[in-house]
C-alpha cells in the first residue's frame, strides 16, 4: 500500500482492527474446532483483546518514529513483530488444550495464515464496493 493510504487508514486502525477481530475469530474456529472448549463469542473477546496489544505496540512505535525517523522509511519489522504476537497469543491461549507444543505452533501459524488469506479477501471486497 503507499504511504497516502496509510495515512488516510491511520485514524480508523482501531476500527479496522475491531472490524478484524471476527474474521480472526472465525479462522481460530476453524484451525481449533475439535481441541478447544472456546465458543466463537469467547475468540472474538480474545481477540479484541490481543488486537488490542497490537495496537498498542503500534503506538509505541510510533513514539520511537520521532526520536529515529529513520525508522519510518523502513516499518516491515512492525507487522512481523505484530505477526508473531498474535501468533504467540494464540498459542498461549490453546496451551491448555494440547500436549504437542509442535502442533499447536504449526496450528497457531496456521491460524495467521488463514486470517492473512480472509482479511486479504475481505479488503477486496470492500475496495470493489467502494
Amino acid at each position: 500500500y503507499s504511504a497516502e493510504t496509510l495515512n488516510k487508514t491511520t485514524p480508523f486502525l482501531g476500527f479496522i482492527f475491531t472490524s478484524f477481530s471476527p474474521v480472526l475469530a472465525l479462522c481460530c474456529l476453524l484451525v481449533f474446532k475439535r481441541q478447544s472448549n472456546l465458543n466463537f463469542w469467547k475468540y472474538i473477546i480474545a481477540n479484541i483483546y490481543f488486537l488490542g496489544h497490537v495496537l498498542f505496540i503500534l503506538l509505541v512505535s510510533r513514539l520511537l518514529y520521532f526520536p529515529f525517523p529513520e525508522l519510518t522509511t523502513n516499518s516491515i519489522w512492525l507487522a512481523y513483530i505484530s505477526f508473531l504476537y498474535l501468533i504467540l497469543s494464540i498459542y498461549s491461549m490453546h496451551l491448555k488444550f494440547f500436549k504437542s507444543k509442535i502442533a499447536l505452533l504449526f496450528k497457531s501459524i496456521l491460524t495467521i495464515i488463514l486470517f492473512l488469506i480472509l482479511a486479504g479477501i475481505f479488503i477486496n471486497l470492500i475496495q470493489r464496493i467502494f
